[in-house]
């Protein structure tokens, strides 16, 4: 009895801190950062993509919003290219981001020519960011795009926090635009899927999955 009225309590408390929370800190935290939430600021989720980028690297950014990534790794590649849905997003990465190796295209990425781009800039990797869970099917997206070498971040569901709102059946998902959030095997099937072979796939220091990979 008393474990079932502990449930239920939990659940409430979290059901209305998670909300709220999230609301708080996107309402004041977008006005601190010049309308760019802390979580697109204050991230080292740079660290695994400046590990795994190489001098010779025509890198695309799928889905780069701000730029922030592409920005932290130019010096270590020989070209970066962003693409972002967002006219607001570009505008802020030609501001912010002036380096001469790096270029910011506005676009669909699920509608862009990438054959086309590959013969103007002929990539051989491809970034994405906390982009894959965004896409109903990542796999096709990563056919089209079909870079030599990907470098994946995205949300994990294997912490503790999240099993504990799946386990109270709470909404457990970090952003409502997510199709799904993911585990590790999620990843790696998606990616044999299209012919990849994953070269490492683990956290980084935030407990997001990052993953390295390249085609067969």
């Amino acid at each position: 009895m008393m474990s079932q009225v502990a449930k239920l309590l939990l659940r409430e408390y979290l059901r209305h801190i998670y909300r709220i929370d999230r609301k708080i800190i996107t309402f004041l935290g977008t006005r601190i950062f010049d309308g760019l939430h802390p979580k697109n600021v204050l991230n080292y989720r740079y660290e695994f993509f400046l590990e795994n980028v190489e001098p010779h690297d025509v890198l695309l950014d799928v889905g780069c919003g701000t730029g922030l990534i592409l920005n932290k790794v130019a010096a270590s590649i020989d070209k970066g290219i962003g693409i972002d849905l967002s006219s607001a997003n570009i505008k802020l990465c030609h501001k912010l981001h002036k380096k001469h190796n790096l270029e910011f295209i506005q676009g669909d990425i699920l509608q862009m020519d990438y054959q086309e781009l590959r013969k103007s800039v002929t990539y051989n990797a491809a970034i994405y960011s906390h982009v894959l869970e965004h896409v109903q099917v990542p796999e096709k997206l990563m056919s089209r795009v079909r870079a030599d070498k990907v470098l994946i971040c995205v949300p994990s569901q294997e912490n503790w926090q999240t099993q504990l709102l799946k386990h109270l059946d709470l909404p457990y998902f970090s952003d409502r635009t997510h199709f799904r959030e993911y585990t590790r095997e999620m990843l790696v099937q998606q990616l044999k899927a299209v012919g990849y072979r994953i070269h490492y796939i683990g956290f980084n220091n935030e407990g997001e999955i990052v993953c390295k990979a390249t085609l067969n």
